[in-house]
């Protein structure tokens, strides 16, 4: 199931969830409507968008309401399948994953503390994301799994689980019922890129929030040029300590790892 929520236009969300937040209900788009926004031309979607997500008629407040009442939503309806799936008895042979595409918004209220930044980003705020898996009888209820682990390792597993043994080299991911430390994880996006190798992080993010304004709970970056920055995960997960000049040697080690991934991914990213 891949929800849109929680998502702008946070404030598209029941009505109920409105009421139990305290916050109006707006009206949806429509053309006929003249208003303007910004440098939008009157009547069109983008006014009509940006007048209610970036920061333009909704406070920060009312959009972190906004924000809960989709999250509210968005759990109870996951409840809903849950419960149908236990009246018919299909709870005990299925393996349940839930994981975000990305970290919280800062447009919409999300709040992503400790980590910097959010989505749009390669600081933890952005790319950190929680994953629950359930799976009864296989996978032990209330345990905390502190290995790194990717989305990319869903289709290796879910295939594991079934049974199949995959022998396609090109698959990024594994299987999380045979975990691995010290995995090296890449990601790059436009022309800011990070990668992972334990718990040391080297990155050449920026954040210059072409979005517009974010909301209160956003954490700014210590930096957002699109120089080298290492961080201790392990102590830091705020990314609040660039250590690039205390250990240039990790430093080396990381660009390399990033770059020989670069030359084994040509034409494949």
């Amino acid at each position: 199931m891949a929800y849109t929520s929680v998502h702008h236009l946070i404030h598209e969300v029941p009505e109920k969830y409105l009421k139990k937040y305290n916050v109006k209900a707006i009206p949806n788009y429509d053309p006929d409507n003249k208003e303007t926004f910004g440098n939008h031309p009157a009547g069109s979607y983008s006014a009509y968008y940006d007048k209610y997500s970036r920061m333009g008629d909704i406070g920060d407040e009312d959009m972190r309401k906004y924000y809960l009442a989709n999250l509210n939503c968005l759990d109870d309806n996951i409840g809903r399948l849950l419960d149908a799936m236990n009246k018919q008895g299909l709870d005990k042979e299925t393996i349940i994953i839930f994981i975000s595409d990305n970290g919280g918004e800062p447009l919409t209220g999300a709040n992503n503390a400790p980590l910097t930044a959010g989505k749009y980003s390669l600081w933890e705020g952005g790319i950190r994301v929680p994953m629950a898996i359930v799976w009864p009888g296989k996978i032990k209820a209330g345990e905390v799994e502190t290995t790194n682990v990717s989305a990319n390792d869903i289709l290796p597993t879910a295939v594991a689980a079934a049974g199949v043994h995959l022998k396609d080299p090109t698959l990024d991911g594994i299987s999380l019922l045979n975990p691995k430390e010290d995995r090296l994880f890449v990601w790059k996006w436009q022309k800011t890129w990070a990668v992972r190798l334990g718990d040391w992080k080297l990155t050449n993010t920026n954040e210059d929030h072409w979005k517009s304004r974010p909301s209160a709970q956003y954490i700014k970056p210590i930096l957002d040029d699109f120089s080298l920055k290492l961080f201790d995960l392990s102590k830091d997960p705020g990314e609040r300590i660039n250590l690039a000049a205390k250990y240039p040697e990790k430093v080396k080690e990381l660009q390399a790892a990033f770059d020989n991934w670069c030359k084994m991914n040509i034409g494949k990213y």
